[in-house]
Order: structure tokens, then C-alpha cells, then sequence
């Protein structure tokens, strides 16, 4: 795909074209949605998902998207609704579950956000961005033991995930074990 090698003004053509094509092909609005919010058209890219979930308001992936590109314009009470209805059509959604970990972390609900990293993870437990950030969240409440055992986990799945790297090192300076 297109926008998957990085060519994403002419993935955006050919979604255009599509859609030219068939206005209610529900796919290439969100798919659009997905390639304007990675050009950074997060707002433009907003009004092809709620397209999408006109035509089709089942649409799992584009609630989804659409709370992510909500997030990204720190619209967390809207991205948790998306994500809240993204579950309701499917329960077993990691990506969902994961998102909406964020999005309660970022409103301070940390307990929430633990629930939900927790949820994803036992949909897909090798889902190093969960083990990080269910790792920050533990930390955040105090339990640093749990939070370690998560950086590390993260990184037995991806052993150059920065991010888990980051937290680990800064954890274990906190406790003086570096």
C-alpha cells in the first residue's frame, strides 16, 4: 500500500479517486482520514472518518482513527467516546483497549488506564507499546517493581525499543540500581 511506503500524496490521489468513484466507499474515507492525519490535515482528516461512520457506523477501524486523530488534538473526552464505541462493536479490540489506556492516562485516570493496557495485553501480549506504557502507569501509582517487570518485558519483545529503554534506565536511577 501506498501510504504504508510513505507515499502519501500519492496515496491521497488515489483515494480521492476512488471516492470520486464510489462517494460511499466507507474504506477510502477512513483510509484518506489515515493518510491527511499523517500529513498532519488532522482536522480534514476527522471529517473522513465521520464520513466513513455515516455509511457505515459499525465501522470499527474508523472510531478507532478517529479517536486517535481526536488525541492528537488533545480532544481525550471525544477520543474516549470513539474508543468506548469502537469496544462496544468489538470487545476484544487491542487497539481500542490501548488507545483508550492513553487517553485515560492523559486525563489522570491512571487506574482506568491500567484496566485497559491490562485488556489489550491479554488480547495480544506481545504488544511492547502496552508493556510501556501499562509500565508508566504503574509507575506513576507507586508500584515500580510492576513497572520494571513491564520495561523489560517491552524489551525482550523489541530489544531497541527506545522508549521502553528510556523509562527502564530512568527507573532504575530513580532506585539508585543502575
Amino acid at each position: 500500500m501506498l501510504l504504508d511506503q510513505g507515499r502519501t500524496d500519492k496515496a491521497i490521489e488515489h483515494f480521492l479517486l476512488a471516492l470520486k468513484i464510489n462517494p460511499d466507499f466507507e474504506e477510502a474515507h477512513n483510509n484518506l482520514g489515515n493518510a491527511l492525519n499523517k500529513k498532519g490535515s488532522t482536522e480534514e482528516a476527522i471529517e473522513h472518518y465521520i464520513k466513513a461512520l455515516k455509511i457505515n457506523s459499525d465501522y470499527e477501524d474508523a472510531h478507532v482513527n478517529l479517536g486517535l486523530a481526536l488525541s492528537k488534538l488533545g480532544r481525550s473526552d471525544g477520543a474516549i467516546e470513539r474508543y468506548l464505541k469502537a469496544l462496544k462493536i468489538n470487545p476484544d479490540s487491542d487497539k481500542a483497549h490501548y488507545n483508550l489506556g492513553l487517553a485515560y492516562n492523559y486525563k489522570g485516570s491512571i487506574d482506568k488506564a491500567i484496566e485497559h493496557y491490562l485488556k489489550a495485553l491479554r488480547i495480544k501480549p506481545d504488544y511492547e507499546e502496552a508493556h510501556n506504557n501499562l509500565g508508566i502507569s504503574l509507575y506513576l501509582k507507586g508500584n515500580t517493581g510492576k513497572a520494571l517487570v513491564h520495561f523489560r518485558k517491552a524489551l525482550s519483545i523489541n530489544p531497541n525499543y527506545v522508549p521502553a529503554i528510556n523509562n527502564l534506565k530512568k527507573t532504575l536511577m530513580q532506585q539508585e540500581k543502575l
